[in-house]
């Protein structure tokens, strides 16, 4: 998958947490805040994991969405096709 289509994913799937539209969406906007707080912006980094097939995050979780989508396509790169 083209990097361009896994942050377009990630912009939907945190719009889509976070009610509002994809245009709302930027790279530097900090997930706790637009999720509502920590524990949903963990489900929406799981939700990216397994939308990803990527290996679960045992360290540090990214803080915004810039950080996130950087995580998952250096992630999906590396990690075995499904």
């Amino acid at each position: 998958m083209p990097s361009g289509n896994v942050r377009q994913k990630i912009i939907e799937m945190t719009a889509k947490y976070a009610g509002v539209e994809p245009r709302e969406i930027y790279d530097g906007l900090n997930l706790d805040r637009i999720c509502g707080d920590s524990l949903a912006s963990i489900d929406l980094i799981i939700d990216v994991e397994e939308e990803f097939h990527m290996p679960y995050s045992t360290g540090d979780f990214p803080q915004t969405v810039g950080c996130l989508i950087k995580y998952a396509e250096h992630n999906f790169e590396v990690a075995p096709a499904h």
